[in-house]
């Protein structure tokens, strides 16, 4: 079909890259999502190389999360106005992170239950690969299911290994 099921029966991992959640039939699978970072470039000493750097040394902390406690996630909230730069920036961590042979999954590509139920599915196959998941314009994203997206970033769902990157043009407008 046109995407994975995170289940062993069908694939014993994903492949590196960046996934849509969609539903075929009525099943929700993983589609892989094309990232282009061809025209963008990387200027020295920008907040983007400082929101890189910081999910690097992320990925490097692991034991001391597990050391103490605490599900290895981070959630990085990227603001400012149209053109600053902020879809730029997650185009870069996504294509590093597939470079590197981790998952990006495209948050927005479902509702905020089908995203929670995958990413769960996935951690029950892969439970150490890391994963990024993006969610553009949380704004609007929070507007349909709250509870559950919050649920997801810092609630019982307990997904770990995870960097959650947002993005809005509109911090006012969260809570």
């Amino acid at each position: 079909g046109p995407g994975f099921l995170p289940i062993g029966s069908t694939v014993d991992a994903l492949e590196p890259g960046y996934y849509d959640i969609v539903n075929d039939n009525g099943v929700l699978v993983f589609a892989r999502k094309s990232v282009n970072t061809d025209a963008l470039l990387r200027l020295p000493d920008t907040k983007s190389d400082e929101v890189i750097a910081e999910i690097e040394h992320f990925w490097t902390k692991r034991e001391t999360f597990r050391r103490f406690g605490f599900i290895h996630k981070r959630g990085f909230l990227l603001h400012g106005p149209q053109g600053s730069g902020k879809s730029s920036t997650v185009a870069i961590v996504i294509a590093s992170l597939v470079a590197a042979g981790g998952v990006a999954v495209n948050g927005a590509s479902a509702t905020a239950t089908s995203l929670k139920k995958m990413l769960h599915d996935m951690r029950e196959v892969e439970p150490a690969r890391p994963l990024v998941v993006t969610l553009e314009d949380i704004d609007v994203l929070l507007k349909s299911d709250e509870s559950t997206l919050l649920s997801l970033l810092d609630g019982d769902a307990n997904i770990g290994n995870v960097v959650f990157i947002a993005t809005t043009n509109y911090p006012e407008r969260l809570e």
